[in-house]
């Protein structure tokens, strides 16, 4: 209709857009859509002067001596640009620009320094009439009617795969202009955009255009593409023009000009001029910029020497070098040079057992494989805890088409669960026991369709194409087949999922009920007689064989201690003192260090966000990030007292710094001095007596409002819990975005059973809108923990009691007289003020010194992390409430030695002002802990 060319649809496309979103529609209520989403009456003029590719004339300043109009076409409303009356014109040189002085071209408006007005608005017409043609050039419309817009090769486009360059490396300057080795890790499906991972850690998203042009430039290169290792000297040639004498990464050995290299490497160059003392000679004085800032420029050295070597992708745990999966080449090198056969024997172990339970199945003669997928096998490494080297054969289930996901989803028991039924297995009087299930996976039978050859370690079936028959590892659907295997055994068994965790299953027996947790091949048995259901499942009643049987002694990595008193659990505890042990001398050996002893996890002066170090490069970095994840474990088996400087420093692990590396030793240094800190699984009920808690009428606020009671929960059976918990927020505590960091731990009976910290979302202008925040937070944790006790039958006994030191704070959440201040905490004021109403909680003061949520908001001193260590159980609050204490200072053979009591009705800074008096105060509390 308008006789506009199809490379503008996408204009048009937007025009109609517009225009529709600024209809009145019946269905709506005969309003237009952008009322009804914005709630504004739009308004209409810029689409009443222009219908789409009207001719027009547009201004054009810069077009002297000729007209200050040229001619276009309209496409549009230029929505962000300008004012409302500015419109996207297509000009004459196919260009889409925007103007908003603009106007129609009209046969009484003729400008008769552009192309005439008849051929524009009739071209056709005009030149029927016999008219003189327009010169090449001014027939606007037909020349863009009849042309194509600009020619591109799109097989340039379409042939290039990022994916087939994945583990590329090439030079590219990072975000501090500093070239460095670049290496491709990732593509983006999606977007196209591929990830750069360099040499000192950083990473960035780029288009897939620089990848072309880094491929086009080496194979334009003709000599190939090298980086060199040193500068061997130089010299002066004719027209005093310098070269230098390059080393070459190849071993060659040239004279380059100094111009030329000082383009590709001004760093190395700088530091060669540096060294030998040319920074004032003719031709060197460029480098003294460079090398004026020495630390800097150190810094760039640095980064520029481990460009060019090549890094090292190790993988180490617990101390031992692992193969990559499928280096089998690797496996084998590391055997010649530890001069053992450990990982041999792991791979013939693995063969022999996989014959043994039928997982392939010789493929026979003339068999049609049309419906099925061939899967190679690779070998996966791992070393056990104990040392063990396990090499387990895999289907590389990356090279098939796997079930749809609905088919292929498998989860694992969450430690907060284990913890809840330990507690309710030692509340009850019931036994543990922890087994392992031999080859798991390979009891379940595969729904997918594979083959695959064997290897030389089949012995006489090497060589062999074979059928797969079991769940092999590494097939996208195996884990969830053995999944499904499990719960089906469970099942008749009697056992159902509980709602806390689908993992964690359940059966009523009677005054209790039994519960067996599933973390993949690992399961954990709470019952009064947990053999009798291992029977039922074990061979030849059932179809697995176990191995490790019994009172677990170390369970998902910590440590298990029990003791019986006849058929009941006399004591229970858990701690990770093994794994702090094998993880402080892994990071002694891989780093070099000899770890000191501290008081303290950090440092009350040092904030990561805001060091300014040197960055981290090649090995440092991946053993930085090994140790990140060693302590994100530490915590999740209970060392809680890091969480908070884990949590500093892990936010830094893509890109981590010399300071930050130090700040990890200090980690390590204090698990060291600390490894025995433990949860000690506490039955009796805490005593509450002296925190007594007002009930008010809420009635005219919240209406009658109650705990609402969860569908399909069990009936309670055993012994009634009492649960409580402390929060806190340290306000402001991160230095580079403000935000405040929460911690909340939570308590069932004297056992803490659920911790946390971690940065708040917002940002609070406030001391107390970051602990109205913490607040809620905590509320919505105490529902979860009641949720899971009461969906695993325990009985929930009154209120959860949530102890907190900000008194606005806890004063305009119990007392329903008292106001909100602050509109924008709104949300989170009635939260934590309906949960009080209707009993779900109490909020209860306490002093700082006393609220065990302080450790997980802030670097604390060492005195009053001590403090927080030897009294993780309520006797704090519940016993000595405002607790006074003083300090003795006794002497010993001569020697003035400080001591801190713990008596009531003092406070702890006057306490420990005093004791800083002494200088050997910190030696002393050190001698006692250690002979203690």
């Amino acid at each position: 209709r308008t006789g506009a060319p199809g490379y503008v649809w996408f204009f048009c496309m937007l025009h109609v857009v517009m225009v529709l979103n600024l209809t009145a529609l019946e269905s709506l209520g005969w309003i237009t859509p952008h009322q009804s989403c914005f709630g504004t009456t739009p308004d209409i003029s810029a689409l009443l002067h222009y219908t789409f590719y009207q001719p027009v004339y547009f201004s054009d300043k810069d077009s002297f001596p000729d007209a200050d109009e040229r001619l276009g076409h309209w496409l549009g409303v230029a929505e962000n640009k300008g004012d409302t009356l500015t419109y996207w014109i297509l000009s004459d040189n196919k260009t889409v620009i925007a103007r908003s002085l603009v106007r129609p071209v009209e046969d009484y408006e003729v400008n008769k320094r552009t192309p005439e007005a008849g051929e524009i608005l009739d071209p056709i017409a005009a030149k029927s009439e016999g008219s003189p043609p327009a010169s090449p050039g001014l027939d606007l419309l037909s020349e863009m009617c009849n042309s194509s817009p600009p020619e591109f090769d799109i097989t340039q486009i379409n042939g290039f795969n990022a994916n087939d360059h994945i583990g590329l490396e090439f030079l590219k300057k990072d975000s501090r202009n500093v070239p460095a080795k670049a290496k491709v890790i990732e593509v983006d499906e999606e977007t196209g955009r591929v990830m750069l991972e360099y040499i000192h850690g950083g990473l960035e998203w780029v288009e897939p255009n620089v990848i072309q042009e880094a491929i086009l430039s080496k194979n334009q290169d003709d000599e190939g593409f090298y980086t060199f290792s040193k500068v061997l000297g130089h010299r002066t040639i004719q027209n005093g023009k310098i070269e230098v004498e390059i080393l070459w990464d190849n071993g060659e050995v040239s004279w380059e000009p100094l111009s030329a290299m000082r383009k590709d490497d001004p760093v190395t160059l700088a530091g060669y001029a540096r060294e030998r003392k040319l920074l004032e000679q003719r031709g060197w004085k460029w480098a003294k910029r460079l090398a004026k800032n020495e630390k800097k420029f150190l810094r760039m050295l640095k980064l520029m020497k481990a460009t060019k070597r090549k890094p090292e992708n190790t993988k180490l745990k617990f101390g031992i070098q692992v193969p990559g999966t499928g280096d089998t080449a690797g496996a084998m090198r590391l055997d010649r040079e530890n001069k053992n056969q450990l990982w041999f024997n792991a791979q013939q172990l693995e063969a022999n057992t996989l014959r043994d339970l039928d997982v392939f199945e010789i493929m026979p003669e003339g068999f049609d494989l049309s419906d099925y997928q061939y899967v190679p096998l690779i070998y996966a490494f791992d070393v056990k805890f104990d040392g063990r080297r396990r090499a387990r054969l895999v289907g590389n289930g990356k090279r098939t088409t796997g079930p749809p996901p609905s088919e292929i989803w498998s989860g694992v028991v969450s430690t907060d669960a284990v913890r809840t039924a330990m507690f309710l297995g030692k509340l009850n009087n019931l036994k543990i026991c922890a087994a392992d299930i031999s080859s798991a996976y390979l009891m379940a039978n595969t729904k997918e369709k594979m083959y695959t050859k064997l290897g030389p370690e089949f012995g006489d079936w090497g060589g062999k194409t074979v059928l797969v028959k079991k769940a092999l590892y590494g097939l996208i659907g195996s884990c969830a087949q053995f999944h499904k295997h499990l719960s089906m055994e469970l099942s008749k068994l009697g056992f159902v999922p509980s709602k806390a965790d689908s993992d964690l299953w359940m059966r009523d027996a009677g005054d209790h009920y039994e519960y067996v947790a599933k973390y993949i091949d690992d399961i954990l048995i709470i019952a009064k007689n947990p053999l009798d259901i291992l029977n039922e499942m074990k061979k030849p009643k059932g179809p697995y064989e176990f191995k490790g049987v019994g009172s677990p002694e170390y369970y998902l990595g910590g440590d298990i201690k029990i003791s019986y008193d006849g058929d009941s659990i006399k004591d229970l505890v858990t701690s990770a003192k093994t794994y702090i042990g094998r993880i402080c001398g892994k990071v002694e050996e891989t780093m070099g260090w000899k770890l000191r002893r501290f008081m303290s996890p950090m440092d009350t002066n040092y904030h990561p966000e805001i060091d300014d170090s040197d960055f981290l490069i090649g090995k440092d970095i991946s053993a930085y990030r090994m140790m990140v994840g060693s302590l994100n474990w530490l915590i999740t088996l209970g060392r809680y007292d890091i969480h908070y400087a884990t949590g500093s420093l892990a936010r830094h692990m893509m890109i981590p710094r010399e300071g930050h590396l130090h700040a990890m030793r200090r980690i390590f240094g204090y698990l060291r001095a600390h490894p025995d800190f433990c949860i000690r699984y506490d039955t009796e009920e805490p005593d509450f007596s002296m925190h007594k808690v007002e009930v008010y009428d809420w009635f005219t606020l919240y209406g009658n409002v109650q705990e609402e009671m969860p569908y399909g929960m069990p009936p309670p059976k055993g012994k009634p819990v009492v649960t409580s918990g402390f929060f806190d927020s340290s306000h402001s505590s991160c230095l580079l975005t403000r935000r405040s960091t929460t911690c909340y731990l939570m308590f069932v009976n004297n056992t803490p059973i659920k911790w946390f910290s971690k940065r708040q979302n917002c940002v609070e202008t406030s001391t107390y809108g970051s602990e109205v925040v913490a607040g809620r937070i905590a509320v919505d944790a105490a529902v979860e923990l009641r949720y899971n006790l009461r969906m695993l039958g325990a009985p929930v006994k009154g209120r959860t009691t949530l102890f907190g030191d900000n008194k606005s704070m806890i004063t305009n959440a119990s007392l329903p007289h008292s106001t909100l201040k602050k509109r924008n905490q709104a949300n989170n004021y009635h939260r934590v003020r309906e949960a009080v109403a209707s009993g779900v909680v109490s909020v209860v003061h306490v002093d700082t010194e006393y609220n065990l949520a302080d450790m997980g908001t802030k670097a604390l001193s060492g005195i009053k992390q001590q403090f927080f260590l030897k009294n993780q159980t309520f006797p704090p609050v519940s016993s000595a409430g405002e607790c006074r204490k003083e300090s003795q200072v006794q002497s010993v053979n001569g020697t003035r030695l400080a001591k801190l009591v713990i008596e009531e009705q003092t406070r702890l800074d006057e306490e420990i002002g005093l004791a800083l008096e002494d200088s050997r105060f910190v030696l002393a509390m050190m001698k006692n802990y250690k002979t203690g």
